[in-house]
């Protein structure tokens, strides 16, 4: 993802992901800027990283479970990667690459 992302556009797509804050919108490239993992009865197991990649690059790592859970949070593959579409164009960051790596 490119664009840049002010302290609060950062809050907000933490914020949309559900993700715990860790660090701010000035710390440097390779740094992880939020996070968050687990799941539960009403949310499906996921984990979720944003990490600053350059200095108006960001990247999103979604390794996510598959089990179907009727609950508010989106349970498919594809559904985590449409939260995290949405949340990012919502954020005013561009998506300029996609990687989907196999299941280990």
């Amino acid at each position: 993802m490119n664009g840049q992302l002010d302290q609060i556009r950062l809050d907000a797509l933490r914020d949309a992901l559900g993700l715990t804050g860790i660090g701010s919108a000035t710390d440097p490239s390779r740094t992880v800027l939020g996070a968050r993992s687990g799941g539960g009865r009403s949310t499906p197991a996921v984990a979720l990283t944003l990490l600053r990649s350059d200095a108006d690059a960001w990247w999103i790592l979604i390794d996510e479970s598959t089990r179907t859970i009727n609950g508010e949070y989106p349970a498919s593959p594809e559904a985590w990667r449409g939260l995290a579409e949405i949340a990012v164009r919502a954020a005013g960051l561009t998506i300029d690459d996609r990687k989907e790596l196999p299941s280990l």
